[in-house]
């Protein structure tokens, strides 16, 4: 496709940067906003929550490779469904709980207005940074 129309390739890599360099500026604009007005998020409720995985397509896309790639053929889908969610589950449970540790740990460390500002700031121009250099590469 970007043989035949090689302006779509200019378009995607300009399209790209400008909307890095925007989260660029969203990250880094958020912190400032935390500042300024201290405000509690309130949490999801299970029904959400559960909403929420039916429409991340991550979670989609990653069942189906999960189904086609390691789901065997000719085990019963149940059997093979089944299994393949134990060792998911098994899997997830310690990384769920080392991100929630290390943001429980980050909440503590980030109460600080100059570290979170660092903590926002690092990413947001690095996200920035990349856009820009998508369009001079």
């Amino acid at each position: 496709m970007f043989e035949r129309y090689p302006v779509l390739h200019d378009a995607l890599r300009w399209a790209g940067a400008v909307y890095l360099v925007y989260l660029g500026w969203r990250i880094f604009a958020s912190g400032m906003a935390a500042d300024d007005a201290k405000r509690e998020a309130t949490p999801i409720s299970l029904f959400e929550a559960a909403l929420f995985q039916l429409l991340n397509p991550k979670a989609w896309m990653m069942a189906l490779t999960i189904a086609t790639l390691f789901l065997p053929r000719e085990a019963s889908p149940l059997v093979a469904s089944l299994a393949a969610a134990l060792v998911l589950a098994v899997v997830n449970f310690p990384c769920v709980s080392v991100w929630a540790l290390f943001g429980a740990a980050m909440r503590r460390a980030l109460t600080d207005r100059y570290r979170r500002r660092l903590f926002n700031g690092i990413p947001a121009v690095a996200l920035a940074v990349t856009g820009v250099a998508m369009v001079w590469m």
